[in-house]
């Protein structure tokens, strides 16, 4: 049953001013009730997430996707003005704060060939077998992680580190890393993908030095259609990563602003539950950017506890971390 703009139960709902557990409760049952209307559109082609993005009411949209994944896709769907519930959200955030921009770019890290020969063994996705190259470098030295796993090999020779799978898969991303370390070359060509699995490994490894120019360099280049399946990944991942409030708020803002990020994300098994998770993840982050606090800052940060980032950087442990911190 629609009124005479053809709006459902759900837009009145999703206008609602005051959004309390008691509309909350009514929510979900006419959700579980009505799943027919869940993409209906009124006269201006909106669905009732264009109103609850107009209202920038972040719960009714988090609950909305929680309990029906399946909505995901219709957060890149425009109405009749060309407006989509993404790109209202980034105006929101436009409004509370300057445009979010790239951050400076940073150097190079210096050349650094100190420390002992190091031989590294990845398993490259492209060439499907183990590849092993030597290095050196301190970095790797000072590395905690680094050190454990030799101390869990010591008559292996020479020094090696079998990199973890589910943070790099590339051996000529981790080559050409520890080229422009070496100052062998001065620059490298990597694509968002690439990058991020570089930032990974710095992550894991503890490498703060290369992990600074490599999310730099990421952040560089998101803005780019062709890196926007990074960025979901980064969003999920980011305060694992270190990033700054600033840089989280540029990377919120692209994806906000890229439809193809979203739907980059539900080009796999269960597409749609995992477009759900990112829009979760940009609803909390908008949230910080969004709410005031008793100073007036847009940037402070949420209170409670952060969301889980399910995002491989390192490995069980983190994610396991992260799983109980939501919990």
């Amino acid at each position: 049953e629609v009124d005479a703009k053809g709006e459902s139960s759900l837009h009145l709902l999703a206008r609602s001013k005051k959004y309390d557990d008691t509309c909350a409760a009514l929510f979900a049952k006419v959700l579980a009730a009505a799943s027919e209307i869940l993409s209906h559109c009124n006269d201006a082609g909106q669905s009732f997430l264009h109103c609850a993005a107009g209202r920038l009411n972040c719960r009714i949209l988090a609950q909305a996707v929680s309990e029906c994944p399946q909505l995901a896709p219709l957060f890149a769907q425009k109405d009749s003005s060309g407006q989509t519930p993404m790109s209202i959200l980034a105006k929101h955030l436009l409004s509370r704060g300057p445009k979010p921009s790239r951050p400076a770019a940073v150097e190079v890290p210096a050349p650094d060939t100190a420390g002992e020969e190091v031989t590294l063994e990845v398993e490259d996705e492209v060439q499907g077998k183990v590849v092993r190259f030597s290095c050196r470098s301190s970095l790797l030295q000072l590395s905690q992680r680094f050190s454990q796993e030799l101390r869990a090999q010591p008559d292996r020779q020479p020094q090696t580190l079998k990199v973890a799978p589910d943070c790099c898969r590339s051996a000529r991303v981790l080559q050409e890393a520890f080229a422009l370390l070496s100052g062998s070359v001065s620059d490298v060509s990597m694509d968002g993908r690439e990058l991020w699995q570089l930032l990974s490994f710095c992550v894991q490894y503890g490498l703060p030095e290369l992990k600074a120019w490599a999310s730099n360099r990421l952040l560089h280049c998101i803005h780019d259609d062709a890196n926007a399946a990074v960025l979901p990944m980064l969003l999920r991942g980011a305060k694992a990563c270190g990033l700054s409030s600033a840089e989280r708020r540029y990377v919120l803002y692209c994806l906000l602003t890229t439809p193809e990020a979203l739907l980059s994300a539900g080009h796999s098994q269960n597409g749609a539950a995992r477009q759900a998770k990112v829009l979760q993840v940009a609803l909390a982050e908008l949230e910080t950017f969004t709410r005031p606090s008793r100073t007036g800052d847009v940037h402070s940060a949420p209170r409670g506890p952060c969301r889980a980032v399910d995002v491989p950087l390192e490995g069980t442990k983190l994610r396991s971390a992260y799983a109980a911190a939501e919990a």
